[in-house]
């Protein structure tokens, strides 16, 4: 027995390969997909699929002819109508990507019950044939020539280095397809979803190589920084999984892509995690586990481990590999059109999720080309401001109203009452205008939006946390500009002042007076009677407010800045004000939806009450209103499937609010960049040279490198002309000449 265990270990490498083939035969011979399964048939969709051939076959125990229908559910287009028999094939082929079709089975106009299950095969080209019977062939002779290895009594251990280096890129593609499909939380889409998405065409599997060499060079990185290979495969491994857990949960949670900047956020994220759950898909971490420990089993055990300089060797090569995609990603992608960031997620689901994160991970602000003193001094005099067009500087309040949004804009109202009513209401009085901000922001990153709305500055152009690390002493924002004139500014924030880095980035805008939670709760101003929930509630952060505006300083117009956290998830406090959502008794996720409806019901009920203090003060008040981004859609189970959907995740309800009879004609979408912009002009505030810029050369509303034009249209920037590129050019220029330059355009 002993002798027969010995054997067995002595050909671990043989049986670790046959084992590693046996799985990627499952992965690229046996792909399908139950699509059904029970006895009382309904309607059936099915999922997201590739351009290519398929066959269907339908089970059951009536043997009866009967019609099967395929049809596209989004167009109505019928690929298949015809007769069918249980068991048979129908062959469907698709040129485009469908991802909502239906099937139906009928007879006598009615649909037929006892089927048992409906099944989908994915069918092979000849190329793909070919490919699968090469890798057998080839897999086959590396068996037999590692078995002739094992028999030698000599090793030869560099040999066994290279063969472990590369079983190490075999491993990788592997590896690739599952990690991929779990950071794409598209695990639900089976074996087919994960073979297919990268055999589509030779674009993609010029990405598939791409993000597997990502793969290979951690790999690579950690068996030279471990002696032994299979204990550095277990951990990078790990690592690998790791990663794509952080971006499949931080999508669940937030509703947007994870990049390497929101790492600056980690102390953040560990204060708001409790209360969401986390997603662990434990088949397909399974399927992970099997391709790992089946190459562990192939790799040789080195009785004294890799030598010193073969070590370093592969910690250099992995660094190489890892650093040189960092900076040719670009270079890369271009040629096949891959270049451009649409929307985070979808652009990690292109391009893939290794690749993508490496080609947008932060990088080192460089001036822009042409930048010289000459240019800004010259931009800086073409947009030089004039006398005001008032005398009066009324008080300006801006409240930025957490995470206050309209579902109804990206799916079907399931509730009773439109909790945002009292809102939009107000767009029919002279004193108010309610349009939409675009956010930059969807699911979090609050601190976003404030900075886009304080200093008007895109945040896609620097990127990161920019009240983290971006912001510099005498940068010209908002709150200078109104200092200059002569404002106290104040700014309010009931959670901790260390909570994005907001105390020093305060600081930083110019604010006089900056509070947050800590002194609040010091001077016993916040109670926990004043939560709703965990949070603090809207009413409770205006009556600070309100008690700052009647203890200013009346001898200077006021500025005062206010963020709120009451409908910060997780939503599981128990507030209720009459909006009921089906299915609410049944469903978490409906219990959530239903709790966060009624608190931005409540968050424009404080909101009235807010304005009617206003309303009776002596002073000229201005109040600009926002929600700051779109919650994490996602628990609530609401799903995002067209781009237009999308854009509309990044629109949040923006009020503009007078009691002295300001006119206010803002466009019906507005950047959160664009709202220093408009106010000032509105003001008559012109004597800034980077708010006239962007008025003066109306500059759009954008996110990423989508140009919102109107509510219900959007285009991008490849479709900009030289004109809109130069705009677009000279606003960064006099951006970064502010943030990070010289500051000519301010001398």
């Amino acid at each position: 027995m002993r002798d027969l265990l010995h054997r067995i270990l002595k050909y671990r490498a043989v049986i670790g390969l046959l084992i590693m083939l046996m799985v990627v035969d499952v992965f690229l011979v046996r792909t399908h997909e139950v699509i059904y399964t029970g006895q009382d048939y309904v309607d059936r969709e099915i999922r997201y699929y590739l351009p290519g051939e398929y066959d269907f076959a339908v089970y059951g125990d009536n043997n009866k002819q009967c019609q099967i229908v395929i049809s596209s559910a989004s167009t109505g287009y019928e690929y298949i109508n015809e007769n069918y028999e249980m068991g048979d094939k129908v062959r469907l082929s698709l040129t485009d990507i469908e991802s909502e079709l239906e099937f139906g089975l009928f007879s006598d106009n009615h649909e037929i019950t006892e089927v048992r299950k409906a099944v989908v095969h994915k069918c092979f080209t000849s190329k793909e044939k070919y490919t699968v019977i090469l890798f057998n062939i080839f897999m086959i002779i590396l068996m037999a020539v590692v078995a002739v290895y094992v028999k030698r009594e000599k090793k030869i251990p560099c040999l066994e280095v290279v063969y472990s280096i590369g079983l190490l890129a075999v491993i990788s593609i592997l590896q690739l397809m599952i990690l991929d499909a779990i950071a794409s939380h598209s695990y639900d889409r089976d074996y087919m979803w994960m073979t297919y998405k990268w055999l589509d065409n030779t674009t993609c599997l010029e990405l598939l190589m791409w993000n597997a060499i990502i793969v290979f060079g951690i790999h690579l990185v950690v068996m030279g920084l471990l002696k032994r290979p299979y204990i550095s495969t277990i951990i990078s491994t790990v690592i690998l999984w790791v990663i794509a857990e952080v971006m499949l949960n931080y999508y669940l949670i937030r509703g947007e892509g994870f990049s390497i900047s929101q790492l600056q956020l980690a102390g953040e994220a560990g204060q708001v995690i409790h209360g969401f759950s986390i997603s662990f898909p434990w088949h397909m971490i399974i399927w992970l586990a099997i391709i790992t420990l089946s190459a562990i089993i192939c790799m040789p055990v080195l009785s004294t481990g890799y030598r010193w300089y073969g070590r370093l060797i592969s910690v250099l090569l992995g660094v190489v590999i890892l650093g040189g995609l960092y900076f040719k990603a670009e270079d890369i992608l271009k040629p096949i059109g891959k270049n451009d960031v649409y929307i985070l997620d979808w652009y990690y689901q292109d391009v893939g999720y290794y690749l993508g994160i490496v080609r947008t991970a932060p990088r080192a602000v460089e001036a822009p080309d042409g930048y010289t003193k000459e240019r800004l001094e010259e931009l800086a005099s073409e947009n030089q401001g004039h006398s005001d067009k008032q005398v009066s500087n009324p008080d300006i309040i801006y409240v930025q109203c957490e995470s206050l949004y309209d579902l109804s804009l990206i799916t079907e109202p399931d509730w009773n009452e439109d909790p945002l009513e009292g809102l939009y209401a107000m767009d029919d009085k002279p004193e108010a205008q309610v349009t939409y901000l675009l956010s930059p922001m969807t699911g979090g990153g609050t601190c976003n939006v404030e900075y886009e709305a304080l200093t008007g500055y895109s945040y896609w152009n620097t990127d990161g946390t920019p009240y983290i690390d971006k912001l510099s002493e005498g940068m010209t924002s908002l709150v200078t500009i109104l200092e200059n004139r002569g404002y106290a500014t104040t700014a309010i924030h009931t959670n901790t002042g260390g909570f994005f880095n907001r105390r020093a980035a305060y600081t930083l805008l110019g604010f006089d007076k900056s509070i947050f939670e800590e002194e609040y709760e010091q001077e016993h101003l916040l109670t926990e009677e004043d939560k709703v929930g965990i949070w603090y509630s809207d009413w409770a952060t205006y009556k600070l407010l309100i008690d700052e505006y009647e203890n200013r300083d009346t001898s200077k117009p006021f500025f005062a800045h206010v963020v709120t956290t009451q409908n910060h998830g997780p939503y599981t406090a128990e507030y209720y004000d009459g909006i009921d959502v089906n299915g609410a008794g049944d469903s978490e996720a409906k219990a959530k939806l239903q709790n966060y409806l009624n608190l931005s019901k409540l968050s424009v009920e404080s909101l009235k009450q807010l304005l009617a203090y206003f309303e009776n003060v002596d002073n000229d008040v201005v109040i600009v209103f926002w929600g700051d981004h779109c919650p994490g859609y996602n628990m609530f189970d609401i799903t995002v499937d067209d781009p237009l959907s999308e854009v509309k995740s990044h629109y949040t309800p923006l009020m503009i609010w007078n009691n002295y009879g300001m006119n206010t004609q803002w466009p019906n979408v507005v950047s959160s960049y664009q709202v220093p912009e408009y106010l000032c002009h509105d003001l008559g505030i012109d004597t800034d040279v980077y708010m006239n810029y962007l008025y003066n050369n109306q500059v759009p509303a954008t996110i990423g490198n989508v140009v919102v034009e109107d509510v219900n249209e959007y285009t991008d920037t490849s479709t900009w002309d030289d004109r809109q590129i130069k705009i677009w050019d000279n606003m960064w220029m006099l951006q970064y000449d502010r943030m990070f330059g010289k500051k000519y355009s301010q001398q």
